[in-house]
């Protein structure tokens, strides 16, 4: 058999992108799943065993333009969902390959995962993920899960084609040609991708990705919303240089620049490199159209708060006091967003541990009270990310600055014995410094402050042992 790409039928898949938290599953799952991982390891070799061009897509990133999404589910010669996250997206573009194809649809998911609703009934498959990690081991088994699926299931009838008489079983024309040439480019575009994510010299990565975007200025394949999204979150998290990520989104067409999940980004990185007002004021213009989320929010507090210490730093510098109204405005408005994330979730501490300081420093009604409790519920959120596994690289360093600012003596020196023990750089201490040092300077008790500086001063000098 003739197994060259261009003839090889091709394999939608619908998973998440990048680490994403587990909720709510049953005992013996991981904290998170490293969906990159399991898609690099198992799903892609093992379509590409099975004698299918590999295209794979993430319907959470605000990435979705509905024609394109119906036509791949439609015009998809295999169609497999990992649905081990309760994600209701998901179960939605089953059920329109369900409605739209006679054959050719496999559901995945790990055997702890809790599904929304009864899949059992449908052609399912699941595979052991003790590891969100996924190792070498696990990933061995999980490819010979997926091959083996695909050569038994793959003819399977669908649910309403297997209950309801209906003569529609297949799909040809113009349409499908064009999906067809769009598919093998994504699917070319991902495997380029691959191979700059295992490339384990940082380096060579950023190097890689620079080019990358040279060779994609103009091309078709960043007509594809996937094929934009993807590069996107490699350059921000592989290349981190601000500017060229807003005049990559920049170079976008226009239906897929306008998606929300690149505004965001863009926002991000206008914010990255100091234009704050007016990252802020299109998020704002972006939450009134697509809606606020915690992070949305978060990012709106964050650039407030920036634009607050510009303010008030120029003033101190000057000499004057006391604060201008454009700084209490700015304090206010950051006071304002934080709070409207958090609210949306109280698990979600990014918001939360954010407020302390500025209602610290506006102190007006019951702002000190509220920042003293609020404090212990960011203690709470972050010790109940780390039990739950959920934790990230900024758990350990916010709740070291809500037990200080709590004044929890106990849980912080147990903080800072881990961070003399496992080095500064990986506590993400800077952030916390420059909180602490602004707190301070709002602090009234004489030994409350006295305390706090000490431990500054001993953050700075481990900052500086690990430099």
């Amino acid at each position: 058999m003739n197994t060259s790409k261009e003839l090889r039928p091709v394999c939608f898949i619908a998973m998440p992108f990048q680490t994403k938290r587990v909720i709510g599953a049953r005992d013996g799952a991981p904290g998170h799943v490293n969906f990159d991982a399991l898609w690099d390891k198992a799903y892609r070799p093992a379509i590409e065993d099975a004698g299918y061009t590999p295209v794979r897509a993430d319907f959470d990133v605000g990435s979705v333009i509905v024609k394109d999404m119906v036509e791949r589910l439609a015009y998809a010669d295999l169609v497999l969902a990992d649905v081990s996250l309760p994600n209701g997206n998901v179960y939605y573009e089953v059920g329109l390959r369900h409605a739209a194809r006679d054959t050719g649809c496999i559901l995945f998911a790990a055997k702890w995962s809790k599904q929304l609703f009864d899949i059992d009934q449908f052609t399912t498959v699941r595979y052991d993920l003790p590891d969100g990690d996924v190792s070498d081991d696990h990933a061995e088994v999980i490819r010979s899960d997926v091959r083996n699926a695909i050569a038994k299931l793959r003819t399977s009838k669908t649910p309403w084609f297997e209950y309801v008489d209906d003569p529609r079983a297949g799909w040809s024309g113009g349409d499908r040609t064009v999906f067809r040439e769009e598919a093998l480019r994504l699917a070319a575009f991902q495997a380029d991708l691959r191979a700059i994510r295992l490339n384990v010299d940082k380096s060579e990565q950023k190097a890689l990705i620079q080019q990358k975007m040279k060779d994609l200025r103009g091309s078709a394949s960043l007509q594809l919303p996937h094929a934009a999204v993807e590069m996107v979150i490699h350059i921000r998290d592989l290349l981190e240089d601000w500017p060229a990520m807003v005049s990559f989104i920049d170079d976008l067409s226009q239906d897929v620049r306008e998606l929300p999940f690149l505004q965001e980004q863009r926002l991000l990185a206008l914010s990255k490199n100091g234009d704050n007002a007016q990252a802020a004021a299109h998020l704002e213009a972006l939450i009134e159209i697509a809606g606020a989320t915690p992070e949305r929010m978060g990012l709106l507090g964050g650039r407030y708060k920036k634009l607050w210490r510009n303010v008030r730093k120029a003033r101190m510098d000057a000499g004057e006091s006391p604060p201008l109204m454009a700084e209490r405005s700015f304090l206010n408005k950051a006071i304002e967003a934080y709070h409207a994330g958090m609210m949306l979730d109280f698990n979600e501490y990014y918001c939360s541990c954010n407020l302390p300081l500025l209602l610290t420093a506006r102190a007006t009604g019951d702002d000190l009270d509220q920042a003293h409790r609020l404090d212990y519920l960011v203690v709470a959120a972050c010790q109940r990310a780390i039990h739950l596994g959920e934790d990230d690289d900024w758990t350990r360093p916010t709740l070291l600055g809500a037990a200080l600012r709590a004044s929890d003596i106990n849980l912080a020196k147990g903080l800072m014995e881990k961070v003399a023990s496992e080095g500064a750089a990986q506590w993400k201490l800077s952030t916390t410094i420059e909180d602490l040092t602004d707190f301070l300077n709002f602090v009234v008790s004489g030994a409350e402050k006295e305390g706090l500086t000490e431990i500054v001063l001993q953050l700075e000098i481990l900052i500086s042992a690990s430099s």
